[in-house]
């Protein structure tokens, strides 16, 4: 399975990171259902409360 850093996914999209670079992404997944090797998306404040309970290892913010 091909994975990627948070540091190669920024590449792409030109971002901010905030936190560790390293963490390897295996695939993106809903922030309620995301495991620890897991990338998900906050698109709007009503979700940002879950980011506390997920096991996603990174986020990308709108």
């Amino acid at each position: 399975m091909k994975t990627y850093s948070i540091a190669e996914i920024n590449e792409v999209l030109q971002g901010v990171i905030v936190g560790e670079t390293t963490k390897k992404i295996t695939a993106p997944e809903q922030l309620d259902l995301a495991k620890e090797t897991e990338i998900s998306f906050i698109g709007h404040k009503k979700y940002e409360k879950l980011w506390a309970t997920s096991n996603a290892c990174a986020a990308m913010c709108k």
